[in-house]
């Protein structure tokens, strides 16, 4: 919390602010439900972290205690629903504090439409009022929160391309975010993170361009440093980097493989000394 009372880190405004700036937004994505690796993700030099109940092992007691956890540590904390239909689960995440809500899979405006009304209060929108959590974080969350809630939909499928002007004209929206698997699936290819395919990267310049001609933020989930890079460079603003599991996984292999590795070498030398 910031000492004027309102919630610390980056809101709707300052995203968009960073975007049109060219600065770079790095968000973590969190998807294990254990409080202790959020801890360690929040302890990192991300801009953002990404709380997932889409994809992730969580649900939304297990979501608010990393939230919880990660906020306690400074970091801005966005969550991602598991789809549009989760009205009630829209409400109970921001009622519970978290910065800002990635919806997926929205296809057409008026997806894009109802989301954001859900995440906005009346007369502009839907949201019930109860900001249990949010409002011990912002005393004035009542009048601040719609403009501070950061307001994310994810393009994942051609429908999504190719409506992505329409899509980037909804008002109250944020970040378009793209999905590269899901993309990549919905042209008819193998899904993966960080795709070379030219469908995908054609699609990628679409959103690009939309989000620049509404002063939205270009945000994509991306595998690898070298790709974030390359995307950056591209014109989007916000990358994820893989997710808690991935990292984890890899780091993992490779200490284990070096390890291995390094005992190997000092084995034979061993057995040369040995045999000589």
């Amino acid at each position: 919390m910031g000492g004027d009372g309102k919630m610390a880190g980056i809101d709707s405004k300052t995203l968009r602010a960073r975007a049109a700036g060219g600065q770079a937004t790095l968000n973590g994505w969190c998807s294990i439900p254990e409080p202790t690796v959020a801890e360690i993700m929040a302890l990192q030099p991300w801009d953002t972290l990404t709380v997932d109940l889409q994809h992730g092992l969580l649900d939304f007691q297990l979501a608010l205690d990393l939230i919880r956890t990660i906020q306690g540590h400074g970091k801005p904390t966005l969550a991602r629903i598991p789809s549009l239909e989760e009205s009630w689960l829209i409400m109970k995440l921001l009622d519970a504090g978290a910065g800002g809500l990635i919806c997926p899979n929205v296809s057409t405006p008026e997806e894009a439409a109802r989301f954001v009304a859900a995440c906005t209060y009346p007369p502009a929108g839907n949201r019930s009022y109860g900001p249990t959590r949010a409002v011990l974080l912002d005393a004035d969350y009542a009048k601040t929160a719609d403009g501070r809630i950061v307001k994310a939909v994810q393009i994942e499928d051609d429908r999504a391309v190719a409506a992505v002007n329409e899509i980037a004209a909804v008002a109250g929206l944020d970040m378009l975010y793209v999905g590269p698997a899901d993309l990549s699936l919905a042209y008819g290819l193998t899904p993966r993170l960080d795709p070379e395919y030219p469908e995908v990267l054609a699609a990628y310049e679409a959103v690009i361009k939309a989000c620049e001609a509404r002063g939205l933020v270009a945000g994509i989930h991306c595998l690898t440093p070298g790709y974030a890079a390359r995307m950056y460079k591209m014109g989007f603003r916000l990358m994820s980097i893989g997710n808690d599991v991935r990292l984890l996984t890899r780091v993992v292999a490779e200490t284990v493989k070096e390890t291995a590795g390094a005992i190997e070498e000092v084995r034979n030398a061993r057995d040369a000394v040995t045999k000589g």
